[in-house]
């Protein structure tokens, strides 16, 4: 129920902006909580969507996505598409860095087995897509 005129003026005086919320009980405020309630379980799909395929590369029989692993993922479009980043470490004196269309090429080549683990290990009835996109590693210029 919004609040009246008088109670409005009490509010007025107390505060120096008044908002639309102002005098609203927030326990009858459901905008935020829904929001919440999203942002909360795309940041646990993308947790397990980041630990699903840190492990599935640390295993991967192709040395290349050995070499990878996982700097963050986000949502790009909600839930139902999710940026993976990934990185290596910076090369050691006299190795060459890893081509960040090699490791984008190795990952689309396992982007099957990568999906597949991922709804393997999360609880959803639809597996997100996953986009892949390289990172240089810190201190390199890949």
């Amino acid at each position: 129920m919004p609040p009246t005129p008088d109670e409005l003026k009490r509010l007025a005086a107390l505060c120096g902006e008044l908002g639309t919320d102002d005098g609203l009980d927030p326990r009858h405020d459901r905008r935020g909580s829904s929001r919440k309630r999203r942002d909360r379980r795309a940041f646990q799909l993308c947790r397990q969507v980041d630990e699903t395929i840190s492990l599935v590369l640390a295993g991967a029989d192709d040395p290349l996505l050995r070499d990878l692993y996982v700097a963050r993922v986000e949502p790009a479009a909600g839930a139902s598409h999710l940026r993976v980043w990934v990185t290596t470490h910076p090369p050691l004196d006299g190795e060459d860095p890893i081509d960040a269309i090699l490791a984008i090429e190795a990952l689309e080549r396992a982007s099957g087995i990568l999906r597949t683990e991922v709804t393997t290990a999360i609880t959803r009835r639809r597996a997100p897509e996953l986009s892949y996109h390289f990172l240089p590693p810190e201190g390199g210029n890949s």
